[in-house]
């Protein structure tokens, strides 16, 4: 949590990859080059977690660790 943040602050709520292209382990590499394009002056980077095929996730699933 930041109390007092002093810049921009980016939020990735969503990262869709075609079902074609996923198994190939693209998503952490595409997610990366995407934060470093985008997080330029931001003091942070926020993302949610999500399910790879666009379904809800559980309360438990959220909670899981990465």
């Amino acid at each position: 949590m930041l109390a007092h943040p002093v810049g921009d602050l980016l939020v990735m709520d969503r990262f869709v990859l075609e079902p074609a292209w996923r198994g190939f382990g693209l998503v952490p590499v595409l997610a990366g080059s995407a934060i470093r394009r985008l997080s330029e002056g931001c003091v942070a980077t926020v993302c949610e977690p999500g399910s790879a095929d666009g379904r809800e996730l559980s309360q438990a699933e959220h909670e899981e660790p990465a």
